[in-house]
């Protein structure tokens, strides 16, 4: 019997007994049920026994013409054997009210379907993903906290979005259903946007998932807390495509070294790898794409070329992937 249950001592009868003594005391032979009848009452036991979905059972019933007629046939037959045979009586009761709790069981309504999200194959899966997460707007490049209480200048900050409360929310839900599978798709084609050093360095002390899958950044290369700030990004091991941006907010803020000898080399012009932040830079490793640009187009804001140039070719050369 699919209800009993072996224990140390012998069986248990889970849930009910009803189905167990009819066929100990060969009911079901004695009156002549059919095979259908039977195996339906058989299941009604699993049901009660949290063996077998109760909704399964009524699938069966309601999507075959022969199980709904086994059930109805068996009711008719025991209740004319209980006609004939009163000292039947107590085993007859007992069948029609499993036969018309089967029956109950077809008439409900199935329980509302749930989307089959995670039958459909990993790349559908994504798309509908994307389209999930770009709902609250466009999300081609993000930034992933708002401006901070720093004094760093970026005349661009205002033109790229922040993640919003709500997106915060579905990313979380979504992370916590999914997983790694989510946050593949979230981090794989996004950019995600750093208006200074110390958001950069607040938003990877703070989270997580952006330190694991953070694959592309914009990085606007200015503030006190570079040197941190490029420490913890070359410690995000999927980072591959990186875009540092620079500016005259670049050059405020001399490293270690450079700003010990400023005292006695006062005339000395500064140049950008002389900059806080440059030696951590160059720690970056393993980038399919890197590049540099001007964090504005306006003149005032702008380095020259010539720094823009060289930075761009000492990261190819210390930054990519060679292989």
């Amino acid at each position: 019997m699919a209800s009993l249950q072996p224990t140390y001592g012998g069986w248990l009868i889970k849930a009910t007994r009803d189905w167990y003594f009819l066929a100990m005391e060969k009911v079901p032979q004695k009156y002549g049920l059919s095979k259908n009848a039977q195996q339906l009452l058989q299941y009604l036991d699993d049901v009660k026994a949290k063996m077998m979905d109760e909704y399964e059972l009524g699938r069966m019933v309601r999507m075959s013409n022969e199980n709904r007629k086994a059930i109805t046939d068996t009711i008719r037959k025991v209740a004319l054997l209980m006609q004939k045979q009163p000292k039947e009586q107590k085993n007859c009761i007992k069948l029609i009210e499993m036969c018309t709790e089967i029956l109950d069981i077809a008439n409900r309504p199935p329980p509302p379907a749930a989307f089959p999200f995670m039958k459909f194959p990993r790349e559908i899966r994504a798309r509908i993903l994307d389209m999930i997460i770009d709902q609250h707007g466009d999300t081609g490049k993000l930034q992933p906290v708002k401006w901070g209480t720093c004094n760093c200048v970026n005349p661009e900050r205002e033109k790229f979005p922040v993640v919003s409360k709500a997106q915060k929310k579905t990313f979380k839900q979504l992370g916590m259903s999914l997983g790694d599978e989510f946050y593949d798709v979230l981090y794989k084609k996004r950019n995600w946007y750093f208006s200074c050093c110390c958001t950069l360095n607040k938003a990877l002390q703070g989270n997580t998932k952006l330190r694991t899958y953070l694959r592309n950044a914009h990085v606007h290369w200015c503030g006190p807390m570079a040197n941190k700030a490029f420490e913890n990004l070359a410690k995000c091991t999927s980072l591959r495509n990186l875009t540092i941006k620079i500016s005259k907010a670049t050059m405020t803020i001399l490293n270690t070294r450079e700003a010990g000898l400023a005292s006695f080399f006062s005339l000395n012009k500064r140049r950008l790898m002389d900059c806080l932040g440059a030696d951590e830079l160059l720690l970056v490793h393993g980038l399919e794409e890197v590049h540099v640009e001007h964090v504005s187009s306006v003149q005032k804001d702008k380095l020259n070329e010539y720094d823009r140039q060289g930075l761009l070719s000492l990261l190819k050369a210390k930054c990519k992937d060679r292989f």
